[in-house]
């Protein structure tokens, strides 16, 4: 709002001391001159104003969706469908608690997923859903508009894994 005042307060000012400068004989030259100066510069800020406007409030996309096939074994999960990801991948942890005396004795297990958006996303709700398998717990850790990491307390069986951002 303010770019717009400074913007036609600027153009009347310029108006005003071309005006004068050629209708009033007894104001100086110099006088005028820094008028219709200042008047340029307050277009200009005007104007820079505007433009760091548009630029702080980008367009995000509407929809941000991850589709993955996981096989719930060793092997990489094969992506199925995608909109507004850049780059992706999974994270397996296996910890193995040994006891004393050497043996095994407790496995522990969890998934962490990682996703790099390809434009900047709203940040609003992170679904993660599946049509064909129970999930097991799971929470997004971070989510902002560049990445979400999504960690899983076990390993994800096999199925249908979808992760969307809707606002």
């Amino acid at each position: 709002m303010i770019d717009r005042v400074l913007g036609i307060v600027g153009i009347a000012l310029a108006i005003l001391f071309a005006v004068l400068q050629y209708n009033v004989d007894s104001i100086p030259y110099w006088a005028s001159a820094t008028g219709i100066l200042f008047s340029v510069l307050l277009i200009g800020i005007s104007i820079g104003l505007f433009a760091s406007n548009k630029r702080r409030n980008p367009t995000f996309p509407t929809s941000t969706l991850l589709r993955l096939h996981i096989s719930g074994d060793h092997r990489t999960s094969e992506e199925l469908e995608s909109e507004n990801i850049y780059r992706w991948y999974t994270l397996k942890n296996m910890i193995t608690m040994m006891s004393e005396d050497g043996e095994k004795s407790n496995k522990i297990s969890s998934e962490f997923i990682y996703i790099n958006f390809m434009q900047e996303t709203a940040v609003s709700t992170l679904r993660v859903t599946s049509p064909d398998m129970s999930l097991p717990i799971y929470e997004v850790k971070e989510f902002n508009s560049r990445f979400a990491i999504i960690v899983f307390a076990s390993v994800i069986p096999a199925g249908t894994l979808e992760i969307k951002v809707k606002k």
